[in-house]
């Protein structure tokens, strides 16, 4: 397994959205949907996000009202990934 980190800028202006959403759609990768975690900036604080999979990647559809104490900050999104016997793992 892979782990992956996003940084994801949640615009100033999440309040007045109607959806705000993450979509990760990887080529010779499984995401772990299950694994995903997202935090504040710093990593500490836990943010409440549910991550469906989709295909062989996931899309977290936020609550934008849920965001509205990090408008024009960055978020974390960790998760894990496995990669795929389609992957090329040699070098030239």
């Amino acid at each position: 397994l892979v782990q992956y980190q996003i940084k994801v800028s949640v615009p100033a202006n999440i309040a007045k959205l109607n959806k705000f959403a993450l979509t990760d759609t990887p080529t010779n990768l499984k995401d772990d949907a299950t694994s995903v975690k997202v935090t504040d900036k710093t990593g500490n604080t836990p943010i409440s996000a549910t991550a469906t999979a989709d295909g062989n990647g996931f899309t977290i559809d936020f609550v934008p009202a849920d965001l509205t104490a990090y408008a024009g900050q960055d978020i974390i999104v960790t998760y894990n990934a496995e990669l795929l016997s389609t992957a090329v793992t040699t070098t030239a």
